[in-house]
């Protein structure tokens, strides 16, 4: 989640803490958020952006996670939802005021999504060729 508002950011992390099973990083700096995806792009499911920050927008902020993790959803989070439009880089948006169940809604919508992306590629029947270490290595091609 990134917002470079206090308020925002303690009123969505407050909002996610109450839906079990969620893990949330909370930053006020997309440079940080960034950052920390860069550093571990496959722990984290879904970025939640303002879109109008200071240090870099979240446009910028949701290109720049793309090019590091392409499926990654992103969740802009915005009062000026028409900035948005248009964005190959946002999954969604989401007008600011929303309510708490317009937000989990939202995003539980994302995470399911993925979720089913994964099982989907992970039911495929692998290849029955090995690589070096004996380990099946890719999807087999579908018919």
């Amino acid at each position: 989640i990134v917002d470079d508002h206090a308020s925002i950011l303690n009123v969505i992390t407050a909002i996610l803490r109450r839906v079990p099973g969620l893990h949330l990083t909370v930053e006020s700096s997309p440079l940080r958020a960034l950052e920390l995806i860069r550093s571990q792009p496959a722990h984290y499911d879904l970025l939640i952006t303002d879109f109008r920050m200071p240090e870099m927008n979240g446009a910028q902020l949701a290109t720049a996670c793309r090019l590091v993790r392409p499926d990654l959803p992103v969740l802009a989070v915005t009062t000026t939802p028409v900035a948005t439009l248009g964005n190959p880089n946002f999954s969604a948006t989401l007008a600011k005021p929303f309510t708490p169940d317009e937000l989990v809604r939202a995003v539980l919508e994302h995470l399911n999504s993925e979720r089913q992306q994964h099982r989907t590629l992970s039911s495929l029947p692998l290849r029955t060729d090995k690589n070096s270490t004996g380990r099946h290595t890719s999807p087999a091609p579908q018919s």
